[in-house]
């Protein structure tokens, strides 16, 4: 049995790790924080070390740092996960010993493969990995014809544990695949190469949804004669929308299952359409700029009139997409070089007249108080963290806030 420790701040990869690695099959030990981490791998020892490199407290390069410098432990090795993949491995691979790196998103098979490669695990070692699902049949007496019941028990056994763990998660990841390469094949308009101008040319011949797909993730954006008038990741079409609305306004919203229900509940609150506008048009220019950078993805369109409940405003339309979505990017390469590291602290500059600010803006404000680290201030925002990273930055830049490192 190998001894596997998983350090994420993803409550999603935790979950993705505990099935992966299933009891009898790997020791495994989850730490969300690389501080959580550092305890972990003295007191764990575990085989092989899972870091992602974006996390609070500590990130991926500090985690390493420390416990190859200054704890001295450079017996264990590291598998780095990380969406940079390249440009953020080499240079761990060039300064820590021990260490290799793998791309998000990844499947499951691929990272099993990477781990059994660090580990040096042949054929034997692997089957010593089911030595308590199967029992040994070829050690001790041989079985005789009339007590085939250690064989059964152990097809039993297997049987069992597929039908629990793996079977339902497989079944219903085919499903839904099945489902998107199936719309996909009988659309008539698909493809796997999307850009804005091509969107809006989608957008603007009549209504529908357009989907983003490949094997991980999926987003469908509900357009309307020249508005992208909705979109959503998943399935649950409100759920992070609703989530966002619930930190930027501070206030506990009544369940929702439609944007003209959230949107008149906010109205009914006295928050005004321009904040409503600002908090849609960031959350819209997130989910287009994750589905455009999606690894291998298709596409389709379908077309029919789209619940008006998705479609109440034309904040986001043909006129101003390219504009919307340039300023967005170009934002977030800004914000990534000033906020590269989570552990800067940020400071509030009282000389700046606030008045012209979001309430949940100023409340920002209340947090860069010179004790709370950016990694801090964002584990308060759970979901919503590069939401509220860019607000943070936009702040930066309008000098409401000065950073220290």
């Amino acid at each position: 049995m190998y001894k596997i420790l998983a350090i994420d701040d993803s409550p999603t990869m935790h979950r993705l790790f505990k099935m992966i690695f299933n009891e009898g099959e790997y020791e495994l030990k989850l730490a969300d924080s690389g501080v959580t981490g550092l305890e972990l791998a003295k007191e764990f020892r575990p085989d092989i070390i899972l870091l992602d490199f974006v996390m609070p407290k500590l990130n991926g390069f500090q985690f390493c740092k420390i416990l190859r410098e200054e704890m001295g432990i450079d017996e264990i090795p590291i598998l780095l996960i990380t969406s940079k993949a390249e440009d953020v491995g080499e240079k761990f691979t060039e300064r820590f010993t021990k260490i290799d790196y793998i791309a998000k998103p990844f499947q499951p098979e691929k990272l099993i493969d990477k781990i059994q490669k660090i580990l040096n695990i042949k054929k034997d070692e692997t089957e010593e990995l089911f030595k308590d699902i199967v029992p040994d049949l070829t050690e001790g007496k041989p079985i005789k014809q009339e007590e085939p019941s250690s064989s059964a028990s152990a097809i039993d056994i297997i049987v069992s544990k597929i039908e629990k763990s793996i079977i339902p998660f497989v079944r219903e990841y085919i499903e839904k695949y099945l489902r998107l390469e199936t719309a996909y094949m009988i659309s008539d308009h698909k493809g796997d190469n999307l850009n804005i101008d091509k969107i809006k040319e989608i957008i603007s011949d009549g209504a529908g949804e357009l989907v983003i797909f490949n094997s991980q993730s999926v987003f469908t954006f509900y357009f309307d004669n020249g508005v992208m008038a909705y979109g959503f990741r998943g399935d649950d079409k409100i759920a992070d929308l609703f989530e966002l609305c619930q930190d930027v306004f501070n206030v506990c919203l009544l369940e929702v299952k439609t944007f003209r229900e959230l949107y008149e509940q906010l109205k009914e609150l006295n928050f005004s359409d321009e904040i409503i506008k600002r908090t849609f048009i960031n959350y819209m220019m997130e989910l287009l700029n994750d589905a455009l950078t999606l690894e291998q993805y298709n596409y389709y369109v379908n077309k029919f009139d789209i619940d008006k409940d998705f479609s109440l405003k034309s904040w986001v339309h043909t006129d101003n997409l390219s504009k919307l979505y340039k300023k967005f990017i170009e934002e977030q390469i800004e914000i990534n070089k000033l906020l590269f590291d989570f552990n800067i602290i940020p400071y509030y500059n009282s000389k700046k007249d606030t008045s012209m600010l979001t309430d949940f803006e100023k409340r920002l404000l209340g947090l860069c108080n010179g004790e709370n680290s950016l990694g801090k201030i964002l584990t308060f925002f759970g979901n919503n963290k590069r939401f509220v990273k860019n607000l943070l930055g936009a702040l930066l830049m309008t000098n409401y806030i000065t950073i220290k490192l």
